[in-house]
């Protein structure tokens, strides 16, 4: 039992809490509770496990603030931390974040595993589900650095220092109630190829260091109070309505509405909902085989 790399109990029917005695498993690399009826805190004991790699609590009905204990090895190599579509509040957990060294500097990803987690080792599917599509991962890389906080009530604003995550892919803040502004610091996260802090309370103006992340391929800033005109250049020039809908004080290309109007056009107000557009990361992790 002390040597159980994986814990994928994804999509079964769970309930309670989780037992504070997998502690004692200081080899888990993977934890996957998503998709169950799980009723519980912030699991206190997580940041004992100094090799955790994947952490996906997502769906279930965790709640309160994260508060853990912290030490020097507390979540130091985390990669995936999904805790989506759960009853979470407080302020985002800005100190877990400035634990995340794996998601700070890729070097520090030691060589044994510098292709895909658990190389050798164990092999699993991870499934990501981004505008309504489905895209399976058979193996996961060790590049692959993801946070999805989506869908809880999170209050609070953005924390400047979330941008030191350089290595950061996929960042999901949407449906929560984050206030303030987006930070301009965001910009340094060059490596981001997925942001989406739509639907919460965010405003003032789109940073143009934004135009800095040129491996951006999806941006969701909807349903927000944000104003003034949409940055241009670089990655900015590729996305479409539907990345600001909601937000009646933009205004400049892609939209109709003109930085010299007053109002927002008919098109934009009456635009549908996201459609799904970027509705979160959905991961599966699913054992293939592990022995050491």
């Amino acid at each position: 039992m002390y040597q159980l790399a994986i814990l994928g109990l994804n999509g079964n029917h769970l309930q309670g809490t989780l037992p504070p005695s997998l502690a004692n498993c200081t080899e888990l690399e993977v934890i996957d509770f998503g998709n169950n009826m799980i009723q519980d805190t912030f699991p206190q004991w997580l940041h004992t496990l100094p090799q955790l790699k994947i952490l996906i609590l997502k769906s279930n009905s965790f709640h309160g603030s994260i508060t853990s204990p912290l030490t020097n090895n507390s979540f130091t190599n985390l990669q995936i931390f999904d805790l989506s579509y759960n009853n979470f509040t407080g302020l985002l957990p800005e100190k877990l974040f400035s634990r995340l060294q794996a998601i700070k500097n890729q070097s520090l990803v030691s060589p044994a595993d510098r292709l895909y987690v658990g190389s050798g080792r164990y092999e699993y599917s991870v499934t990501l589900s981004v505008k309504g599509a489905d895209v399976e991962f058979t193996k996961v890389l060790t590049i692959f650095n993801t946070i999805d906080l989506s869908n809880n009530n999170f209050i609070g604003i953005i924390p400047d220092s979330l941008s030191n995550l350089t290595s950061l892919r996929l960042l999901n803040l949407s449906h929560n109630r984050i206030n303030g502004s987006i930070p301009p610091a965001l910009g340094r996260m060059t490596n981001l190829e997925q942001l989406d802090l739509s639907s919460n309370q965010l405003s003032g103006g789109i940073p143009q260091t934004l135009t800095s992340l040129t491996f951006l391929v999806a941006l969701n800033l909807s349903h927000n109070h944000l104003v003034g005109p949409i940055p241009l250049g670089n990655q900015f020039s590729t996305f479409l309505n539907n990345s600001y809908v909601g937000n009646s004080g933009l205004c400049g290309a892609p939209l109709t509405r003109s930085c010299g109007d007053e109002k927002e056009s008919p098109e934009e107000l009456e635009e549908e909902e996201d459609d799904g557009f970027m509705m979160g990361f959905t991961w599966k992790a699913v054992v293939i085989g592990y022995g050491r």
